[in-house]
């Protein structure tokens, strides 16, 4: 006899057929509750996710790691406020101090700073940074969590740039190679030097590293490649308005041409000369020039004479000079708006004599351009004026023109004669115009405008001043005239009304008998 096991299923299927065994009976009084069974299970069940949210409502899924600069660059400023989580790979460029710098992998650049103090880092150490993402002021940042030093290298390829790829912004915190001329030099002992560049007929400055031991003011005219961390100028609101490089080494400066001969052993040249038409002139290159100081603007500007020819002057150089001094200036020749423009220019002076004397001109001769930056004199009608601490601005009148004259001073316990409105006044200083959109060559031509900027207060005169009788003052004498005429007219009636009561008083009484 075959002995035959029943599996599990099997089993099921024998006790079913079977209903009038109690554990068949059994099976299936529970098989009829299975449904409300399921009921209560799934209440249970979201019951008990429910509590779990409730109990842990700081708990959210994690968010991927972001590896690559790139990859934060793309990110828009709300979702880089998000604070997401990063880790990446790559070579300082530049540092500053223990709590920001550079670094760039194999995507790209990007500032790191605003988190943990980083370890003191050179250009070329390879580190390990785990942080979060921050908008930034400008562009993207990572703020780090934890900064490790791995190792060091050799500083990535500098891609090559012109003026116009910097300014489009996205080259910020990249490391670029810009070829320019150099245009001036700022140092001082213990402060970080500076060049001033002008590439591709713009300007910028390249901070330079404090290590750097050479002839600084040899550079000036010298023609480099500079390699260094592009970094923006930024406003309020996230737009660019300027660009400087940060080159972190000595050997990232090279001088591919070096400056021309010492242009201060050369012959000075008359101001008449500087961008006149030559087959063989130089427009990049400085020159010198000797000249006669008309008007100081201290730390920025001077403006000088050559005989017949005035000269814009841009410097920073220190230093007090009088009208009638005698300078040399070697100097960047520029187009101004009419007329030339010396731009970082160095001056030394040579000699003293008398103030220059100013040419008198009226408003057709200033506009007509021959002037300009000149040292002229010019009357006028003084329509309004105004007075602050550092300046003063006269408004005035000539003919149907209408011009500025203005002075600056440096202390607020000076103080301006009073002047009148509708004075009759001469000024003294230099010629400024506005050219305007309408040039065109020949006599004919005027500027849209010009200014004069005076030197003090001693190049105001007052030639005339204005009539006693001003309308307000006609007002209030036609006033009291009217005042007194008709007080005088109330006293006549007055007495009038006086005497007929007198004489009604006197006049005899009549009656009947």
């Amino acid at each position: 006899m075959t002995d035959r096991r029943h599996t599990g299923p099997e089993l099921r299927e024998a006790a079913f057929a079977h209903p009038h065994c109690p554990v068949v009976s059994a099976l299936a009084s529970e098989r009829r509750r299975w449904p409300q069974n399921c009921v209560v299970a799934a209440i249970v069940v979201v019951s008990l996710q429910a509590f779990l949210v409730r109990a842990a409502p700081n708990q959210t899924p994690s968010l991927p790691v972001i590896t690559t600069v790139e990859a934060v660059r793309e990110l828009t400023p709300e979702q880089a406020n998000r604070k997401l989580p990063v880790r990446l790979s790559g070579v300082v460029t530049f540092f500053f101090n223990g709590t920001s710098f550079f670094v760039q992998d194999e995507t790209a650049g990007i500032f790191v700073g605003g988190g943990k103090v980083a370890p003191q880092l050179a250009p070329g150490d390879l580190v390990l940074i785990e942080g979060a993402t921050g908008p930034g002021d400008y562009a993207p940042i990572v703020r780090p969590n934890n900064v490790q030093l791995v190792g060091h290298t050799n500083l990535p390829p500098a891609r090559q740039v012109t003026f116009e790829d910097l300014m489009t912004g996205r080259e910020d915190s990249q490391w670029v190679e810009l070829t320019g001329l150099i245009r001036a030099v700022h140092f001082e002992p213990g402060t970080q030097p500076m060049i001033e560049m002008a590439s591709g007929g713009r300007r910028l400055t390249v901070l330079m590293p404090p290590t750097l031991q050479t002839n600084l003011p040899g550079w000036v005219d010298s023609r480099v490649r500079v390699r260094g961390v592009c970094g923006t100028w930024f406003n309020k609101v996230r737009q660019l308005f300027g660009v400087r490089l940060m080159a972190p080494r000595p050997e990232d400066i090279i001088v591919e041409e070096s400056a021309p001969t010492d242009v201060s052993a050369q012959p000075a040249r008359p101001i008449s000369e500087v961008l006149r038409f030559s087959p063989h002139a130089s427009y990049s290159h400085r020159v010198k020039l000797a000249a006669t100081v008309v008007l100081q603007q201290p730390g920025r500007a001077l403006f000088v004479e050559d005989g017949q020819t005035g000269l814009y002057v841009q410097t920073r150089q220190a230093g007090a000079l009088r009208p009638g001094d005698r300078v040399e200036l070697i100097g960047f020749p520029d187009k101004g708006e009419y007329t030339p423009v010396l731009q970082d220019a160095i001056w030394t002076k040579v000699g003293s004599g008398s103030e220059p004397q100013p040419t008198s001109v009226g408003p057709d001769e200033a506009l007509n351009g021959s002037h300009d930056s000149r040292l002229v004199s010019i009357e006028g009608l003084l329509l309004d004026h105004a007075q602050n601490r550092r300046e003063v601005v006269l408004g005035l009148a000539a003919g149907d023109h209408i011009f500025s004259a203005q002075f600056e001073w440096g202390g607020a316990e000076r103080t301006l004669a009073p002047l009148q409105n509708n004075s009759y006044l001469r000024v003294t200083g230099v010629c400024r115009i506005e050219v305007g959109e309408d040039w065109q060559a020949g006599p004919q031509w005027r500027a849209k405008s010009f200014r004069i900027l005076m030197r003090g207060p001693g190049d105001i005169q007052v030639l005339r001043s204005p009539s006693w009788w001003t309308l307000t003052r006609l007002l209030w004498a036609v006033g009291i005239l009217l005042a007194v005429v008709l007080a005088a007219l109330s006293w006549i009636m007055l007495l009038h009304r006086k005497v007929g009561q007198l004489s009604s008083s006197r006049s005899p009484t009549t009656g009947t008998a």
